[in-house]
């Protein structure tokens, strides 16, 4: 009988931490990167701030055998701020993500931003440099020096920012997102 209500509890206790693996939550960490296509064309003049924006993710998201998110799912998001090009530097634009639709019409609240180039805003390279001078270097053994163009800090205007309809572009997530199978 003792070994009954033995093996009795411990098949309880290992149906109750199988039922637990099952319904455990799946953590994606803050930090995360999602492969994303740009639906629409995004050009900095016509565009204002608080403009919806849309993203479509090719490829599912699979974490422990789960399939969070299922190929064309979209992400919405907004601009939430826009750099005017200035000398020196090109337009740029940070947008950011609030909601994921999945094809089966779920709707999930997520916190990203799209990103580019390793920093949160899309856009604001350099221009390129308009101005060199002559700087002259001198070397022993020659008769004569060498002159050598080196740049100023003189930058031609920017242009304006402009991301085309499946450009390529990457979400990193802003805060953890737990998803509940």
């Amino acid at each position: 009988m003792k070994k009954l209500f033995i093996s009795l509890i411990l098949l309880l206790f290992l149906n109750i931490c199988a039922l637990s693996a099952i319904a455990d939550d799946i953590c994606i960490a803050k930090g995360t990167f999602f492969r994303v296509i740009n639906i629409r064309e995004l050009y900095s003049p016509v565009m204002d701030e608080g403009d919806t924006v849309s993203f479509l993710m090719s490829e599912p998201l699979y974490i422990r055998n789960h399939k969070l998110f299922p190929a064309n799912s979209i992400m919405f998001g907004y601009v939430a701020k826009i750099n005017e090009p200035v000398e020196g530097i090109n337009a740029s634009m940070k947008i950011k993500i609030t909601k994921i639709y999945t094809p089966d019409e779920k709707e999930y609240d997520i916190k990203g931003t799209v990103i580019s180039g390793g920093n949160d805003y899309i856009g604001g390279d350099l221009t390129p440099v308009r101005l060199y001078k002559k700087t002259p270097h001198f070397i022993k053994g020659l008769g004569g020096g060498v002159l050598q163009l080196t740049p100023t800090n003189f930058r031609y205007y920017g242009e304006n920012l402009t991301v085309k309809a499946g450009a390529e572009l990457f979400v990193a997530l802003d805060e953890d997102f737990i998803f509940t199978p």
